[in-house]
């Protein structure tokens, strides 16, 4: 539903073409894509007290499967869209909706400063300073 390559229109497997010949299949020469599936949802912090973190669907394809495993703070670039819920072969009129990912930025979840030996000296310094009322 995600791809822009169009897919078969039957789930059933052919073996004959239109005119009735058989048709053989030749294993190998397929091309396959990494596709990964993600649930992610808001930082606990950020939601609205007494709710529960709201979450979306990630879609990630190619380079961008297994940038993140779980418990990981990302944040995600991508185009936010709806797709029909299906049930069987027919679409129920209900849509969902995902975020298919275009850039996945690991944050860090703890901030760690980069401190100079310059700044150590500043510090202790600045700290032998009298203070005047």
């Amino acid at each position: 539903m995600t791809s822009y390559d169009p897919f078969p229109s039957s789930a059933i497997y052919p073996t004959k073409d239109d005119d009735g010949n058989l048709l053989e299949t030749e294993y190998g020469l397929c091309s396959y894509k990494d596709h990964q599936t993600v649930s992610i949802q808001e930082m606990p912090e950020k939601s609205p007290a007494g709710q529960l973190p709201r979450s979306v669907d990630i879609v990630l394809d190619n380079d961008l499967v297994d940038k993140c495993k779980p418990g990981d703070r990302v944040q995600v670039v991508g185009i936010y869209c709806c797709l029909p819920n299906k049930q069987g072969a027919f679409t129920s009129g209900t849509f969902r909706t995902i975020l298919l990912a275009n850039n996945v930025i690991l944050m860090n979840k703890e901030v760690s400063p980069q401190i100079s030996t310059d700044d150590v000296h500043k510090c202790k310094k600045f700290s032998k300073q009298k203070v005047s009322l």
